[in-house]
């Protein structure tokens, strides 16, 4: 809980500091955007999704493409033709995202439980020290140690965050990917601890908060909401009389140093204070029996799904999810792909249809725009990138395994 705390609270200050300096040279850019543009930043997104997973590219780009499927469920957002309702008019509205997740990561955790029929029983930990010590002394000793891994996170997080719809979770499950391909790397000397797990969660924590900042690069410079959190604000927004946008740098400069100054604040006070506060109360929750804590789960779950639009069927579509998510984990296929697809799916079609109708089909206008042609070399370049690891990964685990 102290790793997941102050490698948040120091991720979110390097994705803060590159949000200041960042911003204004993209809201420059994004004067230039058009839909081209923003077709090819989803596609851009997508391709990096099939290697965040530390698993196979193939079953990961399957995922991705259950993902993009599920994402077509409903209206048609270019033409306004109906889809894979199957005449209710609940899925007219489309799949939440969040509903979904839910039942991917939440619901799906419960039935992995009750299939396996493992329990887990809490172990009291063997006592070093006090509860600061154990909070504040050996995660920052682990922080200045692994600084390299620390900024790798968060700028992986800067980058994962900029992407429209992608938002802090898919930061978090890149860097972390990332890290679990790297397993290994770090030798174990004689007498020392094996850190691995330790890295694994820093660079999952630094990325996440990293991508919290970034995802407001888009929502200011482009008026495209990085996650869930900036759609909302976004909102508020707009119902102050506030267009974010390039012309937001111009006549507005005090709000955005104003947000600026916020998530410092956020950063280096609130974080670690209330994360102490919660690792405390973490301490009372793992006590309680495992058969307990699994129908809390399930509850929440229920709740959550409901809450989100008060609806019945959105708790029967979490219901559903979890239980495809149970059998993609049998099979081996990752969750976090299935997310990134019914995020940026939309996003992708809206802009490829737009793109293709100004354009009267011509699909090679897709690659005249010089910033349209640089984001699909970036696009091809992560794709020969990721195929080059994966394989190295791939070579270097079957040595391991001889």
């Amino acid at each position: 809980m102290g790793i997941s705390a102050l490698g948040s609270a120091v991720g979110g200050i390097i994705g803060t500091i590159l949000l200041i300096f960042s911003a204004t040279t993209i809201a420059t850019l994004a004067k230039q955007f058009s839909s081209f543009e923003y077709f090819w930043i989803a596609v851009l997104g997508l391709a990096a999704g099939i290697f965040a997973s530390g698993g196979s590219p193939l079953k990961a780009f399957a995922s991705l493409l259950f993902g993009l499927l599920l994402s077509t469920v409903g209206i048609d957002p270019t033409l306004g033709h109906p889809r894979f309702h199957f005449d209710s008019p609940d899925l007219l509205g489309g799949l939440n995202y969040i509903v979904a997740m839910i039942g991917l990561f939440g619901f799906s955790e419960v039935l992995e439980h009750l299939y396996t029929g493992t329990e887990q029983k809490y172990e009291p930990p063997q006592k070093v020290g006090g509860a600061l010590h154990q909070f504040y002394r050996k995660p920052i000793l682990l922080i200045i140690k692994e600084k390299w891994l620390v900024l790798r996170s968060a700028v992986l997080g800067v980058f994962v965050g900029f992407l429209p719809g992608a938002g802090a979770d898919i930061g978090a499950w890149v860097a972390t990917s990332f890290q679990q391909m790297r397993k290994g790397k770090n030798p174990v000397k004689e007498g020392e601890e094996d850190n691995e797990d330790d890295r694994i969660i820093l660079a999952g924590t630094s990325s996440n908060n990293a991508a919290v900042a970034s995802a407001w690069i888009p929502a200011l410079s482009l008026g495209l909401p990085g996650d869930t959190v900036t759609a909302i604000v976004l909102g508020v927004f707009m119902m102050k009389g506030i267009t974010p946008g390039p012309l937001l740098f111009e006549q507005q400069p005090d709000l955005l140093w104003s947000l600026y100054l916020t998530f410092l604040i956020a950063n280096i006070v609130l974080l670690p204070l209330y994360g102490f506060l919660t690792a405390r109360m973490a301490s009372f929750l793992i006590k309680i029996p495992f058969k307990l804590l699994l129908s809390f789960i399930t509850g929440l779950c229920v709740i959550g799904a409901f809450a989100i639009n008060n609806s019945v069927f959105d708790v029967w579509i979490m219901a559903g999810m979890g239980f495809v998510a149970f059998l993609l984990r049998r099979g081996g296929f990752p969750l976090a792909q299935v997310v990134l697809g019914m995020v940026l799916g939309p996003i992708m079609e809206q802009n490829f249809m737009v793109s293709a109708i100004k354009s009267r089909w011509d699909l090679m206008s897709f690659f005249e725009r010089p910033l349209a042609l640089g984001l699909m070399v970036a696009t091809i370049a992560i794709i020969i990138l990721g195929v080059r690891l994966k394989s190295r990964f791939f070579a270097r685990g079957e040595e391991v395994k001889k």
